[in-house]
């Protein structure tokens, strides 16, 4: 209880953001940290320290490193959930904490590990990527992330009721209606949280696909533990402690035999 108390107290220290909706339409979707430092409520040390990345329109970024390197709040500032303490996240050359939440959301989707889902039907927790869409595009998008395949079985299709968080879903079926929201939104920048590490081998194929549409023409960010699923990305970015420790394409790093090599190495090892 004492944690959780703590948690919630450290959230609604975070200051309001005094900003206004503003025309968008015209952004770029390249993602610029600026010698961004961050540290959350109540913590001493900093989760990110000095960062400086540069994540151009349309290029695809995987940032691995162990946990508690900084992966995930690199996301959580990228999409504006929190504020650095000094430097700047911009988008499309904006500062990030000049957008409103709003302007911010409408620039991302995001594929997580965890995926959460509504007592409601199939079709219900797909619309959830653009409530006005229509039945028809519903359906184009389930079929794209390979919805199609576990929903023929349903007996009410895609009116099915799925339970509590998806209970009558596996977790490859789960995951799958979470890309199909995904590509339903179509946001141009695409967040990959560690999104097929739970998923058996024959799931992760089959989820693959529906992520090769999603990707499509986007500026992708791909965090991953997993060293084969950032194979094909453009540039991987370690991070280590909070900084970043080398950067550079999947074929330099490894011949450059540092921390990215490593893991690769030991990964093998385990497997």
């Amino acid at each position: 209880y004492g944690q959780s108390l703590a948690r919630v107290q450290s959230i609604t220290e975070v200051p309001a953001r005094d900003t206004a909706d503003r025309n968008t339409d015209a952004m770029q979707t390249d993602v610029c940290f600026e010698h961004v430092t961050f540290a959350y409520p109540n913590k001493k040390d900093s989760a990110l320290h000095d960062v400086n990345l540069q994540f151009p329109k349309g290029s695809h970024t995987a940032i691995v490193g162990e946990s508690g390197s900084g992966k995930s709040t690199l996301a959580s500032l990228m999409m504006g959930f929190w504020q650095p303490q000094s430097g700047t996240v911009r988008l499309g050359g904006e500062n990030l904490a000049e957008l409103s939440e709003r302007n911010i959301a409408d620039f991302f989707s995001m594929v997580q590990q965890e995926v959460f889902l509504f007592n409601t039907s199939i079709r219900d927790n797909i619309r959830i990527g653009k409530p006005d869409a229509t039945d028809e595009e519903i359906r184009r998008v389930a079929e794209l992330a390979r919805c199609d395949e576990f929903v023929s079985r349903m007996p009410e299709g895609y009116d099915t009721l799925i339970g509590e968080n998806g209970a009558a879903l596996s977790g490859g079926e789960r995951q799958r209606i979470s890309i199909a929201r995904a590509l339903l939104k179509d946001a141009p920048i695409v967040l990959l949280d560690e999104a097929t590490a739970s998923l058996d081998v024959e799931n992760e194929t089959k989820i693959q696909a529906g992520i090769s549409e999603l990707i499509r023409n986007k500026t992708v960010l791909i965090i991953a533990h997993r060293m084969r699923t950032v194979a094909n990305a453009h540039k991987i970015v370690v991070l280590k402690d909070g900084t970043v420790a080398e950067q550079g394409t999947p074929a330099e790093l490894m011949v450059r035999g540092g921390e990215f090599a490593r893991m690769v190495e030991r990964q093998r090892e385990a497997s």
